[in-house]
């Protein structure tokens, strides 16, 4: 994360599925692809607002207090789709933070993703 993005991704219009994201070149498996950025909230303001398309929380962090919420200003990673068979893993990354519960969200490939292949996160863990 700290060394940025090494492999391209870009946003795109599927015919079935709306928006999405694809990767513009193979990218290797355990490779950071994107982090997922926007305003960060705490859990209560997030709670408050009506549509939270957007809101990202991750579980499995030490303790959940905010959430970021890309609805207003993202990247591509706001586009990405859920799958069911993710070829993206989620990761709670502290970076330069002085709060322990402020956390980056990195999104790491947990497998080869060849070039145009969509990329995709599983939203919900069971």
């Amino acid at each position: 994360l700290q060394k940025g993005r090494r492999y391209k991704v870009a946003i795109v219009r599927r015919k079935k599925c709306g928006w999405g994201v694809v990767a513009l070149q193979a990218i290797p498996p355990n490779t950071f692809v994107v982090e997922y950025v926007g305003e960060v909230i705490t859990v209560a303001e997030a709670a408050c607002r009506k549509d939270n398309t957007y809101q990202f929380e991750l579980d499995g962090c030490d303790r959940v207090e905010y959430v970021i919420d890309a609805k207003h200003f993202g990247n591509e990673a706001a586009f990405i789709n859920h799958s069911c068979d993710p070829n993206l893993d989620a990761i709670c990354v502290h970076i330069e933070r002085r709060h322990p519960a402020l956390h980056r969200i990195a999104l790491f490939s947990n497998r080869r993703i060849d070039r145009g292949m969509e990329v995709a996160l599983a939203f919900c863990s069971a």
